[in-house]
């Protein structure tokens, strides 16, 4: 399910908005959720749970560009649209890697948030990884961009998952097994128990990584040049796709 948020003062706007892109979804036969916001700020204020949204809407012209900076801290890959009522803070799309930039007067308006959507659709069906786990708690479809890291504990491996909030389960089995197949999947093994998703590692300093949900997990001295190597690598190379083409202002 493609869960979107819509944050912008102007109620008429987001109304317009949103029926915009529930046509598109039912067109496109996608399941969806759509999530409306008065700012920026409020929708920050949901912490972690933030980053259960793929997509977001957000006006620039109030708090948007400040909003981007803390969604980009938090998470490289979500998608972000900027919206306003004219061009003029077009070029603040580049600092936050944007993947368009919306006019909200143009009378083009319904065929800009088409083409944004159909961009946006493209990139997450390529990046789609599902993989099924036999947990305790039962078998699950795991998407493993929602897989913010596994922890190994004594026999056990609990999978940190975000979906609507962050949920764990367990499965037996062993962290080293984990590592090698997820080892083209953006993983990274920072300790001989945490094996984490760089997408969702805010910053790596001082021999530990924080992560978007706020956790602080330790990286050995013996693996902290290979841990940092990894990171800056995979920022590098999400930078670079996310400015290949991607952003539109018109």
């Amino acid at each position: 399910m493609l869960k979107i948020a819509i944050c912008d003062i102007e109620i008429q706007f987001r109304k317009r908005l949103q029926g915009l892109l529930a046509n598109y979804m039912a067109k496109k036969g996608l399941p969806y959720e759509i999530n409306e916001f008065d700012s920026g700020t409020d929708f920050t204020e949901q912490g972690i749970e933030m980053l259960k949204y793929q997509i977001i809407f957000l006006d620039v012209n109030k708090d948007g560009l400040q909003t981007a900076e803390i969604i980009r801290k938090a998470c490289k890959e979500i998608f972000i649209v900027f919206t306003a009522a004219s061009a003029n803070y077009a070029v603040d799309g580049y600092k936050v890697n944007a993947i368009r930039y919306i006019v909200k007067s143009d009378i083009y308006l319904t065929g800009q948030v088409y083409e944004c959507m159909d961009a946006i659709t493209q990139k997450i069906s390529c990046g789609c990884r599902v993989m099924v786990f036999d947990f305790t708690e039962g078998t699950r479809s795991i998407l493993l961009d929602d897989l913010v890291y596994i922890e190994s504990q004594l026999h056990k491996l609990r999978f940190y998952v975000m979906e609507n909030v962050l949920n764990v389960y367990t499965v037996y089995g062993k962290l080293g097994d984990m590592e090698l197949t997820f080892t083209d999947a953006g993983f990274v093994r920072i300790h001989q128990s945490y094996l984490v998703n760089m997408h969702y590692i805010s910053e790596i300093s001082r021999y530990q990584a924080e992560l978007a949900n706020g956790d602080v997990l330790k990286i050995p001295k013996k693996r902290y040049k290979h841990v940092l190597d990894r990171y800056t690598a995979y920022s590098g190379k999400n930078d670079k796709e996310n400015f290949s083409g991607t952003l539109s202002f018109f």
